[in-house]
């Protein structure tokens, strides 16, 4: 065999030992022979044993060792055969092994994310270059550090915790998305996934990490995330702007205007019947408008919230939509609510009227339970009903794919978002329940 052009000193000295040895066994046989014909010239003086036997023996033995060198020659030719097929398979394997070594060499160096492989202790003994342009590091640099070193602080335990669980077997990938500092102190967020490769005995090899730079998209969600607050905020001036105008102006032309009726009303004696009706029925109409305008404006923003808070504006509300729409609303908050900052107020005001409508028009329930309380650093409002419920699937389908389940269940866990907060929604076929919770300064609690 030659290898690069050469032969191989291995198979030479392979070679020889087995031509050795086959010639061997034939001076063993011819050795054997021959021992054996003078055994037989020796006993040939008590023993009577005739030449021809003696031939016959001798010849006998000759063929023997024709046909045993044969099958030791049919042998070695096997042997050669096979081995030359193995080799061949190994050449063929070993080929096919450096292809795939090589692509992946070409898939690893060239990958658009971030691909490195970390050994026990959570160092990338080797990275790619889209690693290294990713956080600024050398090859070398980033071989002598440890993920921890270059991962921002308040993500570091969270990511340790997850690769000390795939360490130990107990997971084979996970996913997180967390902060990283580069070289230059700047910070790149990255979507992280990282696999195990196990040994031949089940046990830890390396794993695979790979890291997408997502700083882009936070920035951008966070950017959409402040223009959505920013909206927020403009529709709630807008609507107090409203209110005002409506409660300062129409409100008031249509009082003057019933005054002005029931001025001509009592001045007007000679009216005939039906003008008289008539005049009756505008003069109604006038105070029908008027009060429809001030509960307008009362929804489009309560002035007792800006006024008194929300202890006096959320009863005023639950009130006032019983009236209305029939359904009954058990209301359970503190007796005396301290007021809260402004936003966290409207906030929770706006989550109590959207819940209410949307259980007035969606939910078919005759009942809906209001539940405001406060624990450490914490207020909680929990909106129920008992009705029939978000149809099954609508619910996760939303929150997985961020769609929109209605403008108000988007509008409420918007709010709750900038405040910093949490908002739930859980649905079955006994009712739906909004749970928000919003953080408070210790005073505050």
């Amino acid at each position: 065999m030659r290898i690069f052009g050469r032969i191989d000193p291995l198979n030479l000295n392979r070679r020889r030992w087995e031509l050795a040895l086959l010639a061997l066994t034939v001076i063993l046989i011819l050795v054997a022979g021959m021992a054996l014909l003078m055994l037989l010239t020796v006993l040939s003086n008590d023993l009577i044993v005739s030449g021809t036997t003696k031939r016959m023996i001798f010849f006998g033995f000759c063929a023997l060792s024709v046909l045993l060198v044969g099958y030791l020659l049919e042998r070695r030719v096997a042997t050669s055969q096979l081995r030359k097929r193995l080799a061949e398979e190994h050449q063929r394997g070993e080929e096919a092994l450096r292809e795939s070594e090589a692509g992946f060499r070409a898939i690893f160096e060239n990958a658009a994310i971030g691909i490195a492989l970390l050994d026990l202790h959570g160092h990338p003994v080797e990275s790619n270059p889209a690693l290294q342009k990713m956080l600024g590091y050398a090859k070398l640099e980033l071989a002598d550090m440890a993920f921890t070193e270059y991962t921002h602080p308040d993500d570091v335990r969270a990511d340790w915790d997850l690769f000390t669980e795939l360490a130990e077997g107990k997971r084979d990938q996970y996913q997180i998305e967390k902060r990283l500092f580069r070289k230059d102190g700047q910070v790149v967020w990255g979507r992280l996934h990282v696999s195990l490769v196990r040994n031949q005995k089940g046990g830890f090899k390396y794993c695979i990490g790979m890291v997408e730079d997502i700083s882009e998209r936070k920035r951008t969600a966070d950017a959409l995330r402040e223009l959505s607050g920013r909206l927020l905020r403009l529709q709630d001036e807008e609507r107090r702007h409203i209110a005002r105008e409506l409660h300062d102006t129409t409100a008031q032309s249509l009082a003057a205007m019933a005054i002005n009726l029931n001025v001509v009303k009592d001045s007007v004696a000679e009216l005939n019947p039906r003008a008289r009706a008539c005049l009756s029925e505008s003069l109604e109409l006038a105070k029908q408008c008027s009060r429809e305008i001030r509960t307008l404006s009362y929804l489009l923003h309560p002035p007792l919230l800006d006024e008194v808070g929300l202890g006096s504006a959320l009863p005023w509300f639950v009130s006032g939509y019983a009236q209305r729409t029939g359904i009954h609303v058990d209301l359970e908050m503190p007796p005396t609510l301290t007021r809260l900052p402004g936003d966290i107020e409207l906030a929770l005001y706006r989550i109590v009227q959207e819940g209410l409508t949307n259980i007035h028009l969606h939910s078919g329930s005759k009942r809906a339970h209001i539940c405001l309380r406060f624990r450490p650093s914490q207020a909680v409002l929990i909106v129920a009903d008992e009705g029939h419920g978000i149809p099954p699937g609508v619910l996760e389908r939303g929150w997985r794919r961020d769609e929109k389940l209605g403008i108000g269940i988007s509008g409420m866990r918007e709010r709750i978002r900038q405040l910093g907060g949490k908002f739930e929604v859980l649905s079955g076929s006994n009712g739906t329940t909004l749970t928000a919770v919003v953080m408070l300064r210790e005073e505050q609690a």
